[in-house]
């Protein structure tokens, strides 16, 4: 291949570092971190092909692309863990430049989504009362969706169905023997946290009270 000497490119920076992207084993999350390639030399350079190595990572490519003298490109670099952990790679770049191939190391830290849960109960003193269904919403006040497909017989649910960083509103609604359905109760807020635990409200006189066991 011929390479003119005039022509030269490099990465703006040494390295690219992911810290600490979730890595969930159902729906994977990633993270993505711009690469800046420039041209340094006084000719036209033409990039032929760009490769990545390493586990979890990808680049987007520029083959085919020339950049003239001065001229910058960003290559969009992802890191997307299946589980927790360390892992290294690099992303090449191929051209016809004096340097070529030109390099620049990736390296990225996997940590473990927090699975997590939230626990409802409730004081069901009220007579003629044969069952429950509860009903969650992201938006305080609702529209509220029904959780269970069935009523529940006792005072109690556990939604498993909560992600990392978001909240949650319950209310519960009480039936009798007709399948008459009650108004909603009093509504309780659950803020679901980033790392792994258990929330567990409960309703008392009327109010709830919440802690959370990690």
């Amino acid at each position: 291949m011929n390479r003119p000497s005039a022509a030269a490119i490099a990465f703006v920076g040494a390295s690219c570092t992911f810290n600490n992207i979730k890595a969930c084993y159902w729906s994977v999350s990633s993270s993505a971190q711009h690469i800046i390639l420039t041209n340094e030399g006084s000719s036209d350079v033409t990039i032929s092909q760009v490769l990545v190595a390493g586990a979890w990572f990808n680049s987007t490519a520029s083959n085919g692309l020339t950049l003239s003298p001065g001229q910058i490109t960003t290559l969009t670099s992802t890191f997307a863990p299946s589980a927790s952990g360390a892992a290294t790679g690099k992303v090449t770049v191929s051209s016809n430049a004096s340097n070529s191939p030109a390099s620049i190391s990736l390296s990225g830290t996997g940590v473990a989504a927090g699975v997590h849960s939230v626990a409802l109960s409730w004081t069901g003193a009220v007579t003629g009362v044969t069952g429950y269904n509860d009903y969650a919403s992201t938006v305080p006040g609702g529209p509220f969706v029904k959780m269970t497909s069935t009523p529940l017989t006792s005072p109690s649910y556990t939604d498993n169905s909560v992600q990392s960083n978001r909240t949650y509103y319950y209310v519960v609604t009480a039936l009798n023997s007709s399948d008459q359905e009650s108004a909603y109760s009093s509504e309780v807020t659950a803020i679901v946290p980033s790392e792994k635990g258990l929330i567990i409200l409960a309703r008392r006189a009327g109010r709830f009270s919440g802690r959370r066991i990690l």
